[in-house]
């Protein structure tokens, strides 16, 4: 019995966990402060939340016991069930969100999954909180000899709630020191372009502007990760490479490598953030602002969206033409001076330095105006369509 009681005391500090970590990837505001640590964050919460679930199932017949040596209080049959369902429901439909991308399942189906999550998430918290309260307010002073018969059914103390709470504020406050120490790391440049592959072979090569080359930012700090979704990344060269621009404009056009080279381009010092929890500070992009692009061919008043495709041809994207049309959103084509290697989707590539990079569309070969909205290979796997970091617009 007193291992049960040990277990079952241990579900405050998990659910805690459970909610602040839910907090960190769910809140708008906690998911941006946290957004370098989101990869291990999901993890945490996901670990967390089958330790949960497994440490009450093993509970159940502490609890019955429990409930039937009280005769009264929160442990009554109605309220073990409902607590049973929504954890239930919480571990399946967690591990189902966690599964998904990796099996292909639709966008929609993992929105419903989603809703299904948060849903019982709340209800969770409506259900345990009126519990610990009534486990650790004040109860009469019982006689010693009762108090000896009645520590193996006591539910949690009030100083034991404390120090859950307590536990709590250290876990955050160490979320905090783990997320300032992070950036000032980014001081400290941890790679060079040297290290990617590079099978673009583009002549003529592009001439830097003054602010690229040395580079406007001091150079990038951070680590790239590369990611593919085909087995081998796309090569391209000057002679085959080209940009077409198609769907409702008033100029339909194909621009080839030197077209592109000889179009005005502009310097701009962003950070790119991934959503898997990773960032790279201070780079130096040199590009064609995608607006001029669009003033360049002509857009029909029916226009509302922009889809782009990548030479990865199972991979789109698309933004809204106001999100198109912002100053920082570029189709960029050299990265601190040099060329965007191929493993960072040169020869071209999307940049749209507010949103999450899986907006910024790789290898980058064809814009299509579009009346209807699209949503891409990312957006087809749960991810939100509009992916701005911080507050969305």
């Amino acid at each position: 019995m007193n291992l049960q009681r040990r277990l079952h005391q241990l579900l405050a500090p998990l659910f805690l966990i459970l909610l602040l970590s839910g907090a960190c990837l769910y809140n708008e505001y906690l998911r941006t402060q946290f957004a370098d640590y989101r990869f291990a964050i999901r993890w945490i919460h996901l670990l967390t939340g089958v330790c949960f679930g497994l440490t009450f199932l093993s509970n159940l017949p502490y609890c019955w016991q429990y409930r039937q040596g009280t005769g009264s209080g929160p442990n009554r049959p109605g309220l073990l069930l409902a607590l049973l369902a929504v954890t239930l429901i919480s571990v399946l439909s967690g591990l189902v969100l966690t599964a998904m991308p990796y099996v292909g399942w639709s966008g929609p189906t993992i929105n419903i999954v989603r809703q299904i999550h948060i849903g019982v998430a709340v209800a969770a918290i409506w259900l345990v909180l009126p519990h610990l309260l009534h486990a650790t307010r004040r109860r009469p002073q019982a006689p010693v000899a009762a108090v000896t018969t009645k520590q193996a059914t006591a539910g949690p103390s009030r100083r034991g709630f404390l120090r859950y709470l307590l536990g709590g504020a250290l876990v955050a406050s160490a979320f905090g020191l783990w997320k300032w120490l992070g950036q000032q790391a980014t001081n400290v440049k941890t790679e060079t372009l040297a290290v990617f592959a590079q099978c673009n072979r583009m002549s003529p090569p592009p001439k830097p502007l003054p602010d690229s080359s040395p580079p406007k930012g001091g150079g990038y700090t951070g680590k790239f990760k590369v990611y593919k979704i085909d087995r081998e990344i796309p090569c391209a060269d000057s002679t085959s490479w080209q940009l077409q621009i198609s769907g409702l404009v008033d100029k339909p056009m194909t621009l080839r490598w030197e077209d592109f080279l000889k179009l005005p381009r502009t310097v701009q010092v962003s950070d790119f953030h991934c959503v898997e929890g990773w960032s790279v500070y201070r780079i130096t992009y040199e590009g064609v602002r995608l607006a001029d692009l669009l003033s360049l061919a002509g857009v029909k008043p029916e226009a509302r969206y922009v889809k782009f495709y990548s030479a990865e041809q199972v991979y789109t994207d698309a933004l809204s033409l106001e999100q198109a049309r912002l100053p920082d959103v570029m189709a960029a084509v050299l990265i601190d001076g040099g060329e965007i290697p191929s493993d960072l989707g040169g020869p071209v590539r999307l940049v749209v330095p507010q949103m999450f990079a899986y907006k910024a569309v790789k290898w980058l070969v064809g814009m299509e105006l579009t009346a209807t909205p699209h949503r891409g290979y990312w957006q087809e796997r749960g991810y939100p369509v509009d992916a701005w970091i911080g507050k969305p617009r």
